[in-house]
């Protein structure tokens, strides 16, 4: 079990902006994508990882964990699709998406 440094529980990290996020747990990566993507890093041949949906109960226990400050998904965890799900959701709560609107025309020009 892993918590914030000074072993209290994180503020919320589900559906606030990541700048927010970042700043209120002092980080430089969120905990969120950060323990995710280690934890699919290892498991990367698994087929469908982000296709298959993982168990929908199984996405709210490791929101919740997330949620509560327990960022350790290698004892937890047998099942790869629901972490790829966690991670979904994570994205899809941000208010802002990672390439945010203030930079669309940026993005847009890097992409041609």
């Amino acid at each position: 079990m892993t918590r914030t440094k000074d072993d209290s529980v994180e503020p919320k990290l589900f559906g606030v902006s990541l700048e927010e996020h970042l700043t209120s747990s002092n980080r430089d990566i969120s905990v969120v994508i950060e323990s995710c993507i280690a934890f699919l890093l290892e498991n990367v041949e698994e087929e469908g990882l982000f296709r298959i949906p993982g168990s929908t109960s199984e996405v709210k226990r490791l929101k919740s964990g997330f949620e509560t400050g327990i960022f350790d998904l290698t004892d937890r965890v047998r099942d790869p699709h629901a972490v790829a799900g966690t991670l979904k959701s994570y994205l899809r709560e941000l208010p802002e998406p990672l390439l945010t609107h203030a930079l669309y025309h940026d993005w847009m020009e890097a992409a041609k």
